[in-house]
């Protein structure tokens, strides 16, 4: 379905709000949960980052934790690093 060729009609006393500012009108309505999304990523990615560095810490490979080897250390500091920098 091509939502641009689509033109829906109604009565004039059913709408709410202005002619014409639907769009604008989901768009305040929407720019919350953009705001709730990027929270709850950050969140996310920084649970991802703790369990990652407990993991690196509690796992023993011959007789040390593997957080000691510079390769697991260099991925795990890039997740924390500047973007410019990894």
């Amino acid at each position: 379905m091509n939502c641009s060729s689509t033109v829906l009609r109604s009565p004039s006393r059913t709408a709410s709000g202005e002619e014409g500012e639907g769009f604008r009108y989901i768009l305040d309505g929407l720019n919350p949960e953009r705001c709730l999304v990027a929270a709850e990523a950050l969140g996310i990615g920084r649970a991802a980052l703790r369990t990652a560095v407990r993991y690196g810490n509690e796992r023993e490979v011959f007789g040390r934790p593997i957080g000691m080897n510079q390769g697991l250390q260099f991925s795990i500091g890039g997740l924390v690093g500047p973007p410019g920098r990894r």
